[in-house]
């Protein structure tokens, strides 16, 4: 009996050891992700903040300018050239300001999505005529190939136009001039796969398991390129229409992230009448 209870007593001692040793570990590991974290987040803060400085340097510097031009013969050219490089500051500390209003919408799970059954060829056409003038400014060329036409999918038609915004912004932002951009659609079961390829510079592949990570791209952006929360915003809008974001690419030869939408096999009479059709 005695050495029944001998066993007994080192296998229950045995057991707490190591649910005592595993907690530790688990603990401490805890820990590293957390304090790895909050170390990312303050980079990207600084970043944030010191991207914000350098505008309002430069909106103010212009403002003086205007003002110190006022008797000047030709005041009003100096001016509407300056009034335009305050506005193009302006609106680029709009959208950091914007961009990180959506990330704590997306960490916080309210992206606010608003689905409905939408045409893939108008969402198309219109992130065509939107996203052309910007790639036409470096020489790139913006073409699209869908292998379908005539698909409907749902999904928030403005958040979607949002996610190609900023796929084919980023491809034009590390591409060099006279690249090319592809939009590709094909039906794969019951979604639509959407991809944007570039022929750019490509992604190093130990960074490839990281892009999308919500303080990673403000700790490793290149300062002339911005923070890049791009990124971490079309994977938050996916991800909020129950699919997933890849990325695909090769040093050298180019990227291609992937994305998918649920496919919408009819359209009813109403457009907002959607979930009895969503496959």
């Amino acid at each position: 009996m005695v050495f029944v209870l001998l066993i007994f007593t080192s296998v229950a001692i045995g057991i707490l050891a190591f649910c005592l040793g595993l907690s530790y570990r688990t603990v401490n590991q805890l820990k590293r992700e957390a304090e790895k974290t909050v170390q990312m987040k303050d980079d990207l803060l600084t970043t944030v903040s010191h991207d914000l400085k350098n505008l309002l340097m430069s909106t103010k510097m212009r403002a003086e300018l205007i003002f110190r031009a006022e008797e000047a013969d030709d005041f009003k050219k100096i001016a509407l050239s300056n009034l335009e490089s305050i506005k193009k500051s302006m609106e680029t500390m709009e959208r950091l300001i914007n961009d990180l209003l959506d990330l704590e919408k997306i960490r916080l799970g309210k992206s606010n999505i608003k689905a409905r059954i939408e045409e893939v060829d108008s969402i198309l056409m219109e992130v065509l005529e939107f996203m052309n003038p910007l790639a036409a400014q470096k020489n790139i060329k913006l073409a699209m190939n869908a292998r379908r036409t005539g698909l409907l999918v749902l999904c928030d038609r403005v958040r979607i136009i949002q996610v190609f915004s900023n796929l084919i912004g980023n491809s034009i932002k590390f591409s060099s001039g006279g690249g090319s951009i592809l939009i590709e659609t094909r039906l794969i079961d019951d979604d639509v796969q959407f991809s944007v390829r570039d022929n750019g510079p490509g992604i190093k592949p130990e960074q490839l398991p990281f892009i999308f990570d919500r303080y990673w791209q403000g700790r490793h952006a290149n300062p002339k390129l911005g923070i890049g929360l791009g990124l971490s915003i079309v994977k938050g809008i996916i991800e909020a229409h129950g699919r997933k974001t890849r990325v695909e690419s090769e040093i050298g030869v180019g990227t291609c992230f992937t994305f998918t939408l649920p496919l919408v096999k009819k359209l009813d009479t109403t457009r907002d009448s959607v979930v009895d059709h969503v496959v």
